[in-house]
């Protein structure tokens, strides 16, 4: 038998583990997406007449283009690093135009 437990590393940075008894083996895998994460507050507040908006169904990563750029925008979070690897982490805009791109750090878009 085979028994895998996924274990919290927010760095990404400790390596798996194997432990064996007779015939079972246990793996410890270390990964940062196995870390809770906290709440994403997504509201949106208008000052001005003092109310507050849930804006989460607007939640996710939007691309937009036109006249040759496009925009990566996240509402409600930071761009997927994977996909936008080419900005820093927390960036919630970036710009690519032709093979240039810019970016903006923002926890969050409103």
């Amino acid at each position: 038998s085979t028994f895998i437990e996924f274990v919290c590393d927010p760095t990404d940075s400790l390596q798996p583990t194997v432990v064996q008894s007779g015939c079972v083996h246990s793996v410890t895998f270390p990964t940062a997406l196995a870390c809770v994460q906290p709440p994403v507050d997504c509201t949106a507040y208008d000052a001005a007449k003092g109310l507050s908006y849930d804006i989460a169904a607007l939640a996710g990563t939007h691309v937009l283009e036109g006249n040759g750029d496009i925009f990566a925008i996240s509402v409600c979070g930071a761009l997927d690093v994977g996909m936008y690897s080419q900005c820093p982490v927390g960036t919630g805009v970036c710009q690519f135009a032709n093979l240039s791109y810019a970016c903006i750090l923002l926890p969050r878009v409103i």
